[in-house]
């Protein structure tokens, strides 16, 4: 994928990948999304990117459940338009269709998650 970037700005919903025995990494905990730490690193890279983009409005795009629920703890944000995909893991592809994806192929759901997030970054606002 190659799109190109126009007033698109990317952060985590997390600052790091947790882990509890330093070796396999694992999703963080909604206490952890929601501490103020958190929220101030998410905040700041929101408000950077925000600054960065003196032509017009930002757009953010969510990737997966978490990453828009931290985004949502940031409350509305003047100058940003929000976008939200499912994350492109196996459940999280199969999860966001109708039927949880009974009957159809991970490779299709693959394409069109790739078309889906490209259109996203690709388009001028």
């Amino acid at each position: 994928m190659k799109p190109r970037l126009t007033r698109v700005a990317i952060t985590n919903a997390f600052g790091r990948c947790p882990t509890d025995d330093g070796t396999r990494f694992r999703t963080p905990t909604e206490a952890e999304v929601s501490s103020d730490d958190n929220r101030a690193r998410l905040s700041s890279d929101v408000a950077k990117a925000i600054a960065m983009c003196s032509a017009g409005d930002l757009r953010v795009v969510t990737i997966g459940e978490i990453a828009r629920t931290a985004l949502q703890l940031l409350g509305p944000l003047q100058g940003v338009e929000i976008h939200h995909i499912a994350h492109p893991s196996r459940q999280g592809l199969l999860q966001a269709q109708p039927n949880h994806g009974k009957g159809t192929h991970i490779a299709d759901l693959r394409k069109g998650w790739e078309s889906q997030l490209t259109s996203l970054l690709d388009h001028s606002i």
